[in-house]
């Protein structure tokens, strides 16, 4: 059996229903045994989650905590299948992509394999994270269907497969994080560091709806919590000397958060000293080692 968590922020309950059907409809095709979990962040919820629970077509749960990494962890820690795959609620997949994901899972013996993003005009967009890895779409591959899996550093986890135990070793999406924004690099990094492995598959993909792209991301760097968490994580992962490489890289596209940044920084260091205590019993000069791996795989920092 694999576990299917479809964690949703999503006021448009025709996006939730694509998610759903695409899904659904891929995984009877399959054969594939399986389960579906949505999981519905607040404040507002929308009314076809009564209609999803009512017919069956999925278990439904709630959190008041408008946060898409608590609402992946409350599905994925309450899972029944070995494997769970976390859609967001404005993803669809075509048809194969479950089959395909498992298969290099089982060939590369990955921790947790990633999807492409599929462009669809223009309605779909990549970005980078702070510290210019890329998170990569279909068209930023250059990766022909028939190419191989790859190990990447970090992804969008708009669509990925992740396998239970190696979640649980982890210990899963460090809930300090608010709102959206940062998790993918919290989680993927942290799977490196434990040697456990991030993978890439090109052989399939899943369309990633954004009604206006440029100005979902322009609107996102005018959130508090947006910033807080990226810079959050570079406290994580580097210190105080991260957060400050950080935010000179992200400023520019901060829009009104320039002089609120000293305040940033200080809340930023104290939240992250819990999780940054393991990363220093690691014994591992993260940022460093991070960047090394990066540069191996020919990502520009």
């Amino acid at each position: 059996m694999i576990s299917i968590v479809i964690p949703s922020r999503e006021p448009d309950e025709a996006l939730i229903w694509a998610t759903l059907t695409s899904a659904v409809s891929d995984l009877r095709a399959s054969d594939i045994e399986y389960e579906i979990l949505l999981v519905l962040c607040g404040p507002k919820f929308p009314d076809i989650a009564k209609h999803i629970a009512r017919h069956g077509l999925a278990k439904v749960a709630y959190t008041n905590a408008d946060s898409p990494q608590v609402a992946r962890h409350i599905g994925i820690s309450t899972a029944k299948g070995d494997t769970v795959f976390c859609l967001d609620a404005h993803v669809v997949v075509p048809p194969g992509f479950f089959r395909r994901v498992l298969e290099d899972m089982q060939t590369t013996g990955a921790d947790l394999m990633h999807t492409p993003y599929k462009f669809l005009q223009a309605a779909s967009y990549g970005y980078r994270v702070a510290w210019g890895a890329y998170l990569w779409s279909a068209e930023a591959l250059r990766q022909p269907p028939s190419a191989s899996p790859f190990k990447i550093a970090v992804a969008g986890h708009g669509a990925f497969a992740v396998r239970k135990e190696s979640y649980k070793r982890a210990g899963g999406y460090w809930l300090g994080l608010r709102g959206f924004g940062g998790e993918e690099v919290q989680l993927d990094f942290k799977f490196w560091l434990l040697g456990m492995t991030c993978w890439m598959t090109p052989r399939t993909y899943h369309w990633h709806f954004v009604a206006n792209p440029q100005r979902h991301t322009e609107e996102l760097y005018k959130e508090r919590n947006f910033v807080r968490n990226f810079l959050l994580v570079a406290a994580i992962y580097g210190g105080a000397e991260q957060v400050e490489k950080s935010y000179v890289a992200m400023r520019g596209r901060c829009w009104g958060w320039q002089d609120l940044y000293p305040e940033l920084k200080e809340e930023v260091l104290h939240d992250a000293e819990e999780e940054r205590g393991w990363v220093m019993a690691s014994g591992i000069d993260s940022i460093p080692a991070l960047r090394e791996f990066l540069n191996a795989q020919g990502v520009v920092n």
